[in-house]
């Protein structure tokens, strides 16, 4: 009786063993359509939730910023062909255009030329006449508009004999703009100083720009410092499986293994 009973739950159990094994294959055989099924949602989900965090960060970031970089040089009196930066930070904006409008004092200071930089690059129409110097701008590829921080225009200028403390300002005029807006979208424009006479070398004060931030993405598996969908298919690409390779195979916790963990690590930073 005993021996039967021992038989019996033989048999019960390798019954479960037989069941799990064939779920588990069932599974393995759709992993593909489940990942696909999970991936839609994915994206379906980002993409509303995109949307609603650009409303919401256009709502309460503030606008374009125009600089004099640094705020305040000193050169020479009677020196010639001064130049100094003006940069742009757009606040997360699509800048394709640029008015600018400098005010100062002919006095103390003549600007010779504004200067183009780096990031818009087409000149429509310039001019400098008394105390002001025009310049309007677009840029160079209306389909790639400049997003971030960068080097807008340069001022040219020469200085008289007299030692004077002066400025460039921005006029009212002084405009940004973006792609479908006919507005002006800049938020401030802030001035810049020069101290004339107050440096005993003729050479011109070096302008340091600034360097740029190396970027840290949690969920960046192609290292492009964006977290975006081919990260996702690179994660997607390698699930359930053993890697060494960390970050590049989409495991992002370096558990050596590419599961949900990840996922969620890349989920949580999608769009950074």
């Amino acid at each position: 009786m005993e021996i039967k009973f021992r038989n019996l739950k033989a048999k019960k159990y390798k019954r479960c063993y037989y069941e799990l094994m064939t779920k588990i294959k069932k599974f393995s055989e759709y992993r593909f359509i489940v990942l696909l099924i999970i991936a839609l949602g994915v994206f379906v989900g980002v993409v509303l939730t995109s949307r609603v965090q650009e409303i919401r960060r256009r709502a309460v970031t503030s606008g374009p910023v125009l600089y004099f970089l640094p705020s305040e040089i000193s050169v020479p009196t009677q020196s010639v062909n001064q130049l100094y930066d003006i940069y742009l930070d757009t606040k997360g904006y699509e800048v394709n255009g640029a008015v600018f409008e400098i005010k100062f004092d002919p006095g103390v200071i003549v600007i010779k030329d504004i200067i183009e930089g780096d990031i818009l690059r087409l000149v429509i129409d310039k001019s400098v006449e008394g105390g002001t110097a025009y310049l309007s701008v677009v840029i160079a590829d209306e389909t790639k508009p400049f997003v971030g921080v960068g080097k807008a225009v340069m001022v040219l200028f020469d200085t008289y004999i007299t030692p004077a403390t002066t400025y460039f300002t921005f006029e009212p005029n002084t405009q940004i703009h973006t792609k479908g807006l006919t507005s002006n979208i800049l938020d401030k424009a802030i001035m810049g100083t020069v101290h004339i006479g107050l440096v005993p070398s003729p050479l011109p004060t070096q302008i340091i720009s600034p360097e740029p931030t190396p970027c840290v993405r949690y969920g960046d598996a192609d290292g492009n410092c964006k977290v975006d969908f081919i990260d996702f298919a690179i994660w997607m690409l390698h699930f359930g499986q053993a890697t060494t390779n960390g970050i590049t195979d989409g495991d992002f916790n370096n558990s050596n293994f590419v599961d949900f963990v990840d996922y969620a690590i890349w989920r949580l930073n999608f769009g950074t």
